[in-house]
């Protein structure tokens, strides 16, 4: 999924401290799979990005890229997930907008409100008000992992860039789809911040829309750090 964040009119991120003490601790929620028998999920992260690397605030200056082609492909995400993971600020940010929208209204809103929702946070408290959506605490790690043998499509992430980085970091972010738009934002929340472990990356897949955008796909290759 490629989704702004329509609630404040900015795209987010998890709370670094928030990341990085989740990810090192999501408690057993109630999943419990034969880990030889249960297929593995893809955790997909979907992101706005400009040429200089920002992911913040992208309603400022992708909205002029957006046609056909990327819709297409944000469709198809979203056909092949049936599961989010989202950080704590884009979480608080999509329940204030998503709740109240129709697919009437929002072509999205049927999916985003019905969709199972894994928010990670060290501060949200339980009950979440957003329907479907469950609070991941604990160890991060074992967690996703667990989440990722169950049966199903893939698990997409939108935003959230700091949760991102640490499940990269974890060996945990299976994909890596951004689209690159032909514009120098100059200042924002970039989508990999410093600090952090080198991680490899390969290109599996590439495609040039008629606007000048780049849809990447990368995988992790998972090497020994150089």
């Amino acid at each position: 999924m490629l989704l702004t964040s329509p609630a404040r009119n900015s795209t987010k991120f998890a709370d670094a401290e928030e990341c990085e003490a989740g990810i090192l601790s999501l408690p057993n929620v109630g999943w419990d799979v034969d880990p030889e028998v249960a297929p593995m999920r893809k955790v997909v992260a979907s992101e706005l990005v400009s040429l200089d690397g920002v992911v913040e605030s992208p309603e400022d200056w992708q909205l002029p890229y957006f046609n056909d082609e990327m819709g297409e492909e944000i469709g198809a995400a979203m056909a092949a997930a049936d599961a989010m993971l989202l950080g704590r600020v884009t979480y608080e940010e999509w329940a204030v907008f998503w709740p109240s929208q129709s697919g009437e209204d929002q072509p999205f809103a049927d999916y985003m409100n019905n969709t199972p929702k894994f928010v990670v946070s060290t501060t949200l408290q339980e009950p979440l008000g957003w329907n479907n959506s469950t609070l991941v605490k604990g160890n991060v790690t074992e967690e996703i992992d667990k989440l990722k043998r169950q049966p199903g499509k893939d698990i997409g992430i939108s935003g959230s860039g700091t949760l991102v980085g640490s499940l990269l970091q974890a060996d945990l972010l299976d994909e890596l789809r951004v689209m690159v738009h032909p514009v120098v934002v100059g200042s924002g929340k970039r989508l990999f911040e410093e600090g952090g472990d080198q991680k490899t990356l390969e290109l599996v897949d590439s495609k040039t829309f008629s606007t000048g955008v780049l849809y990447l796909t990368y995988r992790p290759t998972h090497d020994q750090d150089r």
